[in-house]
């Protein structure tokens, strides 16, 4: 399977993003740059590009009690983009978003771990009404936060082939940190 990029820029969303990095004496608020933030959105067989222009996220990270923190996305579907507008809008369609009755795609944390220096959010991320369990490996790097998940579209019915296993989608989220 080739390697394959997508980028989705966040323009003209709102996001909002707030970290706490706590310690025993101080908390510290850190914001997201939201002009240069890029989520990357791959449809793997296909290599199909896309971008959501709305997105809201917001992160509540307490790394002394991860049990504390508190992780939250969401995605307006009328805003995906590829480079083609027929698949747009053939991806929009009740055969495959529907964005008419499930106009949000949502991501609601549940569980945050640290392991060798990498976070782990996990929770229920809701496609076209269908709520399943994922899970995104995050760091901070760089002055930039970065998330990644792999899914697979026909669990939530959206689905571009036939063969479930053809429907692999990576996620790679930055949100750059001011």
């Amino acid at each position: 399977m080739e390697q394959l990029n997508g980028e989705f820029m966040v323009k003209n969303g709102f996001i909002a993003l707030l970290l706490f990095v706590s310690s025993a004496s101080f908390a510290q608020k850190i914001e997201i740059n939201t002009e240069n933030a890029l989520v990357e959105f791959v449809f793997i067989e296909k290599g199909t590009k896309g971008t959501f222009d709305k997105v809201t996220v917001s992160v509540m990270l307490n790394p002394n009690d991860l049990s504390q923190s508190i992780i939250t996305g969401e995605a307006e579907v009328s805003s995906f983009r590829t480079d083609g507008p027929d698949r747009d809008k053939s991806m929009k369609s009740e055969h495959h978003f529907d964005v008419e009755n499930f106009p949000k795609i949502t991501f609601e944390g549940k569980d945050v771990v640290q392991e060798e220096g990498n976070y782990t959010v996990r929770g229920t991320l809701t496609i076209k009404g269908v709520s399943k369990e994922a899970a995104f490996n995050f760091s901070i790097q760089e002055n930039e936060m970065i998330f990644e998940t792999l899914i697979n579209a026909a669990d939530f019915g959206v689905g571009i082939k036939k063969e479930k296993e053809l429907n692999g989608v990576q996620v790679t989220i930055r949100i750059p940190l001011k």
